[in-house]
């Protein structure tokens, strides 16, 4: 096909939707999700606003929009439009009252019942072929995409569809810095595989390896998330966190059962009982019952083994210790396999499993890796960004220059005058602060709590500096009442920001710098040295660990003056960070946001702009 010039725009339609626009040159110019502007939590959904606003953000006028890249091929499914529905609902109050993954029943039980006799107990029913019912999903997700397209006003677009891992791995590959490492993605499930492993060679990627989805590591974690009364693909950091306070041995072995990997045809597998068809329809029928359908058989056997087994409060710790350890195992394994057979220095990753940063650690730590990359948004956002970059540099031919972003902030930013306007607008006094960085820093050492609001909006999940909450270390108790502020159940501490020149003091096998790239980003862990573990308690985990955002001037002057000056008042080079949010929404985005949070609450002060607020309690 003829090459247009101009922007491309990469698309995530699914869990996370998210849209990122790159420039000619493949740098990334905008990247938002649609979360933060809908306030719905990792949104699902066609990005409609997203598109808009990164068009705006990019300063992108539609008519020179030349190709959009989507992400995933499957989104949509014959035979299911109840579900299809639901990925191109624009009513906000719809999509709010609607948790695709934690309420599973989309019918009426006598519906569902019925179309279980019909469809599995009858052949009255006729059903596509495999391959047949992979190409007409495929068909229809496109189609249906490039009708919302032309709903917003990119109809005249060139639109292309990537595989869901492909665009993982992309997303790893090509903002990693390196010309050359293994790629490895490992999620839930994406276009029927949860993961792959890849080459990355002179800036082209090859896929080695595939594994299915059908036992998957993601899929596995989710549902012990589920079990012990958490919202899967949303508070997996909180088994996370507490599994570092259960025993793992305790019940280790069995759900050892439940997952590993084979060398040998490098797939995932459990221990499966044979049942008749009958029984497995029994089955069917009884998790339709306890609004637990599903059709994959891992994950209902697992479930079910945990429901017979095991109690949610009692075994709590143990099981989520467990599910840690087995989770670190098979994907060290993993890893440990293809660089067994293509030994190299470099390990790119992306996919929800890495959000997981007890797992980031386990294979920095690998002998023989000099250096990880955790793509910043890891999980199902990322991948409209892997759309557009893999379009950028596989399809287009454009060659990889080692581009690595040094900061993420993609997002929008407003002026003094719009905040301003915007503060007065709602009542709140405020005042100008010439120095604001120095007073939040002196606000921080007194004990307080502020909320900071300055600059571009951050990408991906985790707050980075300017859409954050930041409170001193030296408080374990912090994690307690400021939760208890925010509204929030949590088990992981919050996560320091570390002054970069100075994070070798802080943080053991820093120095060896295998994830100093990683590390500017809170996507993996680090043990804390112990005699900075008193002064940083509130950033401790029990485990001696800590996520840290390692930040240096650079990156993000404002805020690096802000830790600087801190720790010129209290010899502490490091800040509590955590997300400008309050439990169950998104991390703000405008000032509207900002300040509707402040006012309930949860802070001491907000620095938003170049004013400052105190809250009047």
């Amino acid at each position: 096909m003829t090459q247009r010039r101009g922007p491309v725009i990469g698309i995530n339609a699914g869990h996370d939707a998210t849209v990122t626009i790159i420039d000619p040159q493949g740098r990334i110019v905008a990247a938002i999700g649609e979360e933060r502007l809908s306030r719905v939590k990792f949104h699902v959904g066609f990005p409609y606003g997203a598109i808009d606003e990164c068009l705006r953000v990019a300063g992108v006028e539609k008519k020179d929009v030349g190709i959009v890249a989507l992400a995933t091929r499957r989104l949509i499914f014959p035979g299911t439009p109840e579900y299809n529905a639901l990925f191109f609902e624009r009513d906000l109050a719809k999509i709010r009252a609607r948790d695709h993954f934690n309420q599973p029943r989309l019918k009426p039980k006598g519906k569902l019942f019925f179309d279980l006799f019909m469809g599995n107990l009858t052949s009255s029913r006729r059903r596509l072929p495999p391959r047949e019912f992979v190409r007409e999903a495929e068909r229809m997700t496109l189609e249906r995409q490039r009708q919302s397209l032309a709903e917003v006003g990119l109809g005249h677009a060139h639109v292309v569809s990537y595989e869901h891992h492909l665009c993982h791995a992309a997303s790893a590959a090509y903002l990693s810095g390196k010309g050359d490492g293994l790629v490895v993605t490992l999620d839930g499930a994406g276009d029927g595989l949860c993961a792959t492993a890849n080459l990355f060679e002179s800036g082209h990627l090859r896929r080695l390896s595939g594994a299915s989805d059908l036992i998957s590591p993601g899929r596995f974690y989710s549902e012990i998330t589920g079990f012990l009364g958490y919202k899967r693909l949303r508070h997996e950091g909180k088994i996370t966190g507490l599994a570092a306070l259960g025993d793992p041995a305790r019940y280790h072995a069995e759900l050892r059962r439940f997952l590993s990997f084979d060398p040998r045809t490098e797939q995932f597998v459990y221990d499966r009982k044979k049942v008749s068809t009958l029984r497995s329809k029994f089955r069917t029928a009884r998790r339709l019952l306890k609004d637990r359908a599903t059709a994959v058989p891992h994950v209902a056997d697992f479930y079910e083994f945990l429901e017979s087994n095991f109690d949610r409060t009692k075994d709590a710790k143990d099981l989520a210790a467990a599910a840690q350890r087995l989770l670190e195992e098979v994907a060290v394994e993993y890893v440990g396999h293809f660089l067994k057979k293509h030994p190299r220095r470099n390990v790119l990753m992306a996919g929800g499993v890495f959000a997981n940063v007890r797992v980031n650690q386990m294979i920095a730590e690998m002998p023989g890796v000099d250096f990880v990359y955790v793509h910043q948004n890891m999980g199902d956002g990322g991948i409209g960004t892997g759309a557009a970059l893999h379009h950028f540099h596989g399809n287009q031919g454009h060659p990889y220059d080692g581009y690595q972003p040094r900061d993420v902030y993609f997002g929008p930013e407003y002026t003094d005058a719009q905040i301003e306007r915007e503060l007065k607008s709602r009542g709140i006094d405020f005042q100008h602060v010439p120095n604001l960085e120095r007073r939040v820093a002196e606000l921080v050492h007194e004990g307080k709590v502020v909320g900071r609001f300055a600059g571009r909006m951050e990408y991906g999940p985790r707050a980075l500096g300017n859409r954050t909450i930041l409170a001193h270390t030296r408080d374990r108790s912090i994690n307690d009442w400021l939760n208890q502020r925010l509204n929030r159940t949590e088990f992981m501490p919050f996560a320091p920001s570390v002054l970069g020149p100075r994070a070798g003091e802080l943080l053991e096998g820093y120095a060896r710098g295998v994830a100093a790239y990683a590390d500017n980003f809170m996507t993996i862990t680090y043990h804390v040295r112990p005699e900075w573990r008193d002064r940083l308690q509130a950033a401790t985990h029990v485990d001696g660990t800590a996520r840290p955002q390692v930040v240096w001037p650079d990156a993000n002057p404002s805020y690096y003056r802000i830790l600087d000056e801190y720790c010129s008042l209290s010899g502490i080079p490091a800040l509590i960070n955590t997300s400008f949010n309050m439990h169950e929404e998104p991390i703000v985005a405008t000032p509207g946001d900002a300040i509707r949070s402040f006012q309930q609450g949860c802070l001491d002060y907000l620095a938003i702009g170049s004013f400052l607020c105190r809250y009047r309690r």
